[in-house]
């Protein structure tokens, strides 16, 4: 049987996460890691080897229009619509080896190991190669929302940073729009992915299936006091702007942990005015973000967070102005392919393990496939949750299962899509 005869090429997985991982690697004087933003010329070297591989794995290889790298296997023998797996190869500043370039290392896998077990698959096979997953232009995930037509065919033109790394890279920002895939082209897309987080690190389970990626809302506050000489104003007299940021701060993480685990909120930027040692701040200003998978949290955490901000500014007889930022609305992934995903990996565990399901508490290019097609996710360690760090790595066997466990749903999803 071709589900028996196909088998993960292990070693040569670990080998070209190895080998891929040495393009745009910084050196230590530097900081260490790996950088690859794209369209730059490390990542340029790196899906030129990646599509050398393709094509060692029999897949036709072509770039679209923004730069996202494709390869397809067979024509199908009973349906046009083909399954797609994949991730992105282009890193953070600093980054590990892992994020994304596994995904597409791992699909590739998959990919020869169907090839040389002669499979007749009932639907053609794509792997994708996104550009632009981690954000250089366009905000992130610009090749994969390119892919599901969520970029206006202008965009490039309008945006002289983004016309011109797509011309460094050879590409021609007015053809943009012909990147979009129409309605049907795919049955499923699938993203293996290391998990970033913790979570499964802690359980001790080598993989989990993904439930859906969580909705980010992000939020701006300026707090406004009377800036004043730090030595001459008495203390109950002030109006200090950063002690209503600092309750702020505390409130709102307060909140968030009364909303359970499946929450999470950050304020990663905090600037004082007028920014001297010397003088009260008259004005504090931060930006944070909250992220949940249900919509309805998200909502419920708009106007508490505003509440938040405002009984923070009266306790420090300051005002507060707060302002809604940019929206992502949470994507569930798709109960079919995640039925797959589970029956695939459920005989790969330790006996009285269960598949978890868990939620994506960052962005993939997933997310914006689900305007495509159904989509999945599968999720395989990360060792002490680190990711987006060079101390980002996950064990040879993990990585190793996540390919078989990809292998067996692409199996089966051929014969239940």
């Amino acid at each position: 049987m071709v589900a028996e005869a196909a088998t993960i090429n292990a070693q040569r997985l670990l080998q070209r996460i190895e080998q891929l991982g040495r393009i745009g690697r910084l050196p230590e004087v530097q900081g260490g890691g790996i950088n690859r933003p794209t369209y730059g010329p490390a990542w340029m070297e790196a899906r030129s080897r990646v599509a050398g591989w393709m094509s060692e794995a029999g897949l036709a290889v072509r770039v679209d229009a923004a730069g996202n790298l494709i390869g397809r296997l067979g024509s199908g023998g009973g349906s046009a619509a083909a399954i797609a797996l994949g991730s992105h190869i282009d890193t953070v500043p600093h980054a590990g080896p892992l994020d994304g370039a596994y995904g597409v290392l791992a699909a590739i896998e998959v990919a020869d190991a169907l090839r040389r077990a002669g499979a007749q698959l009932r639907h053609p096979l794509e792997v994708l190669v996104f550009a632009d997953e981690e954000g250089r232009i366009g905000g992130g995930l610009f090749g994969s929302r390119a892919m599901a037509g969520l970029v206006e065919p202008d965009f490039a033109e309008r945006l002289t940073d983004v016309g011109d790394a797509m011309r460094e890279a050879g590409l021609d920002p007015r053809r943009l729009g012909e990147a979009a895939r129409k309605p049907g082209e795919l049955a499923c897309y699938v993203e293996l992915h290391i998990e970033q987080g913790g979570r499964l690190d802690r359980m001790g389970i080598p993989v989990a299936v993904v439930r859906g990626l969580v909705g980010i809302r992000r939020f701006r506050v300026a707090f406004r006091g009377q800036a004043n000489h730090a030595g001459t104003t008495e203390m109950r007299g002030r109006r200090d702007a950063a002690l209503a940021a600092a309750r702020f701060l505390l409130d709102f993480r307060e909140r968030i942990l009364e909303k359970g685990e499946g929450v999470v909120g950050t304020v990663g930027v905090l600037d004082l005015e007028p920014g001297a040692v010397n003088v009260i701040p008259g004005v504090a200003r931060l930006e944070g973000e909250f992220r949940a998978l249900e919509a309805a949290e998200l909502a419920e955490l708009e106007a508490e967070t505003a509440r938040i901000a405002g009984v923070a500014a009266e306790r420090e007889r300051c005002t507060a102005e707060f302002e809604l930022g940019a929206w992502d609305p949470p994507t569930l992934c798709d109960p079919k392919v995640m039925t797959a995903l589970e029956a695939a990996a459920r005989p790969r565990l330790r006996a009285g393990q269960e598949v978890p399901r868990l939620d994506s508490r960052a962005g993939h290019d997933a997310q914006s496939m689900a305007h495509l097609c159904p989509v999945g996710m599968l999720f395989v360690p990360s060792l002490g949750g680190y990711s987006h760090v060079p101390q980002e790595a996950t064990r040879a066997e993990d990585l190793v299962l996540g390919a078989e466990v990809l292998l067996a749903a692409t199996l089966r999803l051929d014969q239940t899509l």
